[in-house]
């Protein structure tokens, strides 16, 4: 069977996934936590604003999956001595 993951918070509610802006309409004091990764770091805050061309969107109108398990991404950054926070 195949699969495309997504990381799921451990603060997660519901049981859909939805785009940044969705929840910054529908749950703004959730769009406040979840969006304070990218206002902490002055570089990443332009993502906020990023347009997709080929989608037609907005960086945070898209939710980000992978076509394989979490676990080897995490293996592979942490063997390459990146320092993952976890939630």
């Amino acid at each position: 069977m195949d699969y495309v993951y997504h990381m799921v918070s451990k603060k997660m509610t519901g049981e859909a996934l939805i785009s940044l802006n969705e929840i910054k309409l529908m749950h703004p004091e959730l769009y406040k936590t979840y969006s304070k990764k990218y206002f902490d770091h002055p570089e990443r805050e332009s993502l906020l604003l990023k347009s997709i061309p080929k989608l037609n969107c907005l960086w945070n109108d898209v939710i980000f999956l992978l076509p394989l398990h979490p676990y080897y991404v995490y293996e592979a950054l942490h063997s390459h001595g990146v320092s993952i926070k976890k939630e």
